[in-house]
């Protein structure tokens, strides 16, 4: 995947950020542990093998799947509409990270319908 394209032209730069911070901080054999095997603990764990490191455990009260993580059921919806800019920015550089061919079994695009109801 070509994380370049994604985040060259926004100003958050959060891919680039991520790593810079690591390089930093730790070398690539430290042990890392990440608390939580939901969305956010494996996908923080996905990111750090994918930069190098190669030390990473992931500790959750559950197996994997965690049956307390919001990513647990097969539905879910990826918005990109917040009062906060960087939400929306983040959440569009998502849409185009779920759009690599590693994930093409199991992301389907479908688009979405927005309905209401007035009652009189």
């Amino acid at each position: 995947m070509n994380t370049s394209r994604l985040t060259s032209d926004t100003p958050y730069n959060y891919v680039a950020r991520f790593e810079a911070l690591m390089s930093n901080s730790l070398s690539h054999s430290d042990p890392i542990i990440v608390v939580g095997a939901g969305v956010f603990g494996l996908s923080t764990a996905w990111w750090l093998t994918r930069v190098g490191y190669h030390n990473v455990r992931v500790l959750d009260r559950w197996p994997v799947p965690s049956p307390s993580s919001a990513g647990y059921d097969r539905n879910k919806i990826i918005r990109t509409e917040y009062v906060d800019g960087h939400f929306s920015i983040l959440s569009q550089e998502a849409i185009e990270f779920w759009r690599d061919p590693l994930w093409r079994d199991v992301f389907h695009p479908t688009g979405k319908i927005c309905s209401s109801c007035i009652q009189r």
